[in-house]
């Protein structure tokens, strides 16, 4: 457990992050202890419980009471100061539980397998322009036939990026991790070899999201920040609406 001068050191840096999203000056202290590592994921994770409860405006009520107390001292008798300060206290005390508890459920929820659920969304082709356009691999697809698409897929001889895109996503379907994330690292490996990359977005994002099906999570971060990283990345809007919060969660638990 840290000190009480690990925890004011905490909390101070918490209230920079909070208005600038600048974490620099905790990296160093997190890097060398894991318990103030822990603490601080603790402490972001309140951040997160406020905003999710709606609990804004209650603490600024406490904040802006307690300033109050101190300043009434001067001026009224020391019995009222001091229950004004006791009901301050109390108030302060019944959050700070409800904060404290939402923070440890957060943090015994949040997994890598419950982030990839929560985040997962079909990949939806767009309209086609005739029926007899579509190859049987794109039309199992469209007909949500994943294992037609993987079986299609292993007898065909054409296994271009599309073809092989479409099948890592019916692997996802069927939560065959292992197999969606080799068949989404040939999408990559496709693009290196052409100026003209096909589903290389796709494939990244999708690749991020079987990392973190599969249980990677350090591989899954590493990639969903070079997303978030790249504004023109086709999933980087969708990466920066992520809960960075959460992803830090999984980040300190690694993969267990």
């Amino acid at each position: 457990m840290s000190n009480p001068n690990h925890t004011e050191f905490l909390i101070d840096q918490l209230d920079h992050f909070v208005q600038t999203g600048d974490q620099s000056l905790v990296q160093e202290q997190i890097a060398a202890n894991k318990d103030i590592a822990e603490e601080w994921i603790m402490l972001q994770s309140a951040v997160m419980a406020i905003r999710e409860a709606g609990l804004n405006d209650q603490v600024s009520m406490i904040r802006k009471e307690y300033e109050s107390d101190k300043s009434a001292k001067k001026n009224k008798p020391s019995g009222i100061v001091r229950t004004m300060y006791r009901n301050t206290l109390r108030i302060a005390a019944s959050i700070m539980i409800l904060l404290g508890a939402a923070a440890v459920y957060k943090y015994a929820t949040v997994s890598s397998g419950a982030f990839y659920t929560h985040q997962y969304t079909a990949y939806e082709l767009s309209t086609s322009r005739g029926a007899e356009a579509i190859d049987p691999i794109e039309k199992a697809y469209r007909s949500k036939d994943w294992n037609a698409v993987i079986y299609r897929f292993n007898e065909t001889t054409d296994k271009n990026p599309k073809s092989t895109f479409l099948t890592a996503m019916a692997n996802l379907e069927l939560k065959k991790y292992s197999s969606a994330i080799s068949l989404f690292q040939k999408v990559l490996e496709y693009d290196k070899q052409t100026t003209q990359p096909y589903f290389h977005d796709e494939a990244e994002y999708y690749l991020a999201l079987s990392y973190l099906g599969d249980h990677q999570s350090a591989k899954a971060i590493e990639l969903l920040k070079k997303i978030k990283m790249d504004p023109n990345h086709l999933y980087n809007q969708i990466v920066n609406n992520m809960s960075w919060v959460d992803l830090k969660i999984i980040e300190y638990k690694g993969d267990k």
